[in-house]
């Protein structure tokens, strides 16, 4: 897999785990790099968060509506790291496809 993201982000950055409101399954679904990145985007804009991009993979199944939320549904999505380099969050943010 070839992009942007940092090679110590490729082989987890598309996988994301959810746990339904009773703890014990785990679902997983999986998002592109494009949303990944418009995640990121979204995030630093509009939150103010410089997250690592595969610790936006939360996100990024929200936006992009991978995840199926009914309306009036409490959701919580974990974002986590800071640690994106900043060639790589130039090249993102430069590249506002959002």
């Amino acid at each position: 897999i070839t992009g942007r993201l940092d090679d110590a982000e490729t082989h987890a950055r598309r996988a994301v785990s959810l746990l339904p409101d009773d703890g014990i399954a785990v679902e997983s679904v999986l998002v592109s790099e494009e949303a990944l990145e418009a995640a990121f985007r979204f995030m630093y804009a509009r939150m103010k968060l410089a997250c690592e991009v595969a610790g936006g993979a939360t996100a990024a199944a929200l936006l992009s509506a991978v995840v199926e939320v009914e309306r009036g549904q409490t959701v919580a999505a974990v974002v986590s790291g800071g640690n994106v380099a900043a060639k790589t969050a130039a090249a993102i943010l430069a590249s506002d496809e959002a």
